[in-house]
């Protein structure tokens, strides 16, 4: 059976979960529906799980029906959870330890990143319990100057979203600051506008972030800049609308801290309809790239804005 679905709007799927013929590991926080729809479709149990504290448990999780493969940086708990479905878990101590992205396995044979050292492939082998484990050629990933797997630098990317999720802009932008050094460093003749166009977009959530932890006007305007730049990048027509809506918003943010620091009613009064404004056309972005979250994010503050 093949079902369409997003995670919380979402479409990347196997950065979020891993399943195997018995049972699916999910992130936490999925609505009712959709974890509904992964039961029936794959006819597999859920349990949610998360990895030291991080949701994106596809990327650091490989498993077949006999073992799994995760990241060095798992706590004990969701060792235990995983050790209870049934299956033998090797904690991989690699620079490459982002499994999920590392190994691809089912349960006759895996195919694994070619610079995997020699002790993990061998416990891989044995914790996998397959016939035939073959190494993949490194033309078919894009890898940095210094040989940095893409997705790897993507799952940087998630802990950062992570961080905002629960308010931790300082923690948030550091990660994003990381993830744009990372992806400066990567080259392809394929790929190289989207590959710029992200390291444009983590410059400016790590402005966002700097800016939200410190009230300061003038990252928000940086980030303003970096958004701009980085749909010069873009070609999808979704995409390029929701960093519109971005640099919008962010605008309307910058507008709002001088809003606050004003005592003067009559320069409020000035600002309020600028800043209005401004959300108005956020949101209008936001929906015509069918980007709903964010539109009810920047509603929420439109609707906190006419509270004041």
């Amino acid at each position: 059976m093949l079902q369409l679905l997003d995670f919380n709007e979402n479409p990347n799927l196997g950065v979020f979960c891993k399943s195997n013929d018995n049972v699916a590991f999910i992130r936490k926080g999925l609505l009712k529906k959709v974890k509904k729809k992964i039961e029936e479709t794959l006819d597999v149990k859920l349990v949610e799980l998360s990895i030291a504290d991080a949701n994106i448990i596809g990327s650091l999780l490989s498993m077949n029906s006999k073992g799994a493969i995760v990241t060095d940086f798992v706590d004990v708990e969701s060792v235990k959870q995983i050790n209870e479905q049934g299956m033998d878990v090797f904690v991989i101590n690699d620079r490459l330890n982002a499994a999920g992205n590392n190994i691809l396995v089912n349960d006759k044979g895996a195919l694994v990143h070619p610079d995997l050292n020699n002790k993990s492939i061998k416990n891989i082998e044995e914790i996998l319990k397959v016939s035939k484990l073959e190494r993949f050629e490194k033309t078919h990933t894009i890898t940095s100057i210094e040989g940095e797997n893409i997705e790897d630098v993507w799952s940087v990317v998630e802990e950062a979203r992570l961080f905002e999720e629960q308010g931790n802009y300082f923690s948030s932008a550091k990660k994003f600051s990381i993830a744009a050094t990372k992806f400066k460093k990567f080259s392809s003749d394929q790929y190289q506008e989207e590959i710029t166009a992200l390291y444009y977009l983590c410059k400016a959530w790590e402005c966002m972030g700097f800016a939200e932890e410190y009230n300061n006007t003038q990252k928000f305007g940086e980030a303003i800049e970096l958004f701009n730049q980085a749909n010069e990048h873009l070609s999808d027509k979704n995409l390029k609308l929701l960093i519109s809506g971005n640099s919008v918003f962010c605008e309307a943010l910058k507008l709002s801290l001088v809003f606050d620091k004003s005592d003067v009613v009559e320069r409020k009064e000035k600002y309020y309809p600028k800043i209005k404004s401004l959300i108005e056309k956020a949101i209008k972005l936001y929906k015509e790239g069918d980007y709903k979250k964010e539109a009810e994010w920047a509603m929420l503050t439109l609707s906190n804005l006419d509270k004041v």
